[in-house]
């Protein structure tokens, strides 16, 4: 055997796992569609996931609820304006 063969590369150490980044999501709902102003607008925290998941928050979202409402005020008909992560 070379000395070429025995060669190995290591990409991290033990303790030093690869860990998928993960970012904060958030849903914001309103009385209008995203790009159009209106008189109200909230953030409401999803969770972590990995990074790179805007796409499907929002397709499980949008299939899951057909109607988003206000807890404290009732406020209907509210919209799915965009998901934002930090």
């Amino acid at each position: 055997m070379s000395r070429r063969e025995n060669f190995v590369i290591k990409q991290a150490l033990p303790w030093q796992s690869r860990e998928v980044p993960m970012a904060t999501y958030y849903a914001e709902i309103g009385d209008t569609p995203y790009g159009k102003s209106g008189l109200y607008r909230e953030k409401v925290e999803l969770g972590a996931f990995p990074v790179g998941m805007h796409e499907t928050l929002r397709l499980e979202l949008l299939n899951s609820n057909d109607q988003f409402e206000h807890p404290l005020w009732g406020g209907e008909d509210l919209k799915l304006r965009q998901i934002i992560s930090s």
